[in-house]
């Protein structure tokens, strides 16, 4: 591990009916298992891009096989987390819909937004 590398998480994820579903058959290992592609989703900077290797996923993930890594990461895909673009006996090719609309840019945007709402309502409140 080199440098830290954040990128937005959906507080909701766990709530998310897809994930629910991939909980339910699958445990916190579903949920993990989709947490870490995004991660290396994130650490290949290929804008939502990246190729996995099958090995280094279950690791990352703290699953004991790359079989049910495989398993997992079918039906997250049939769920429709993310798309396998192709895959082979090493890895698999994955792309994150929508990646640049739920990753953050500008971090302090958010805290900008809302300070200048509180602004607009506190001169509402003093001017009337």
């Amino acid at each position: 591990m080199s440098r830290r590398v954040w990128f937005a998480r959906d507080c909701w994820l766990t709530a998310d009916p897809k994930v629910e579903t991939l909980a339910d058959e699958f445990g916190a290992e579903g949920v993990l298992v989709v947490e870490e592609v995004y991660a290396l989703a994130k650490l290949a900077d290929e804008k939502g891009r990246a190729h996995i290797r099958w090995a280094t996923l279950a690791k990352r993930a703290f699953v004991k096989t790359t079989k049910r890594v495989g398993h997992i990461i079918r039906e997250a895909e049939a769920l429709g987390l993310f798309v396998v673009e192709s895959s082979d006996d090493r890895g698999f090719n994955v792309v994150i819909p929508k990646w640049a609309r739920w990753q953050i840019t500008d971090p302090k945007a958010a805290e900008r937004q809302a300070a200048k709402r509180d602004r607009e309502r506190d001169d509402g409140v003093t001017s009337a």
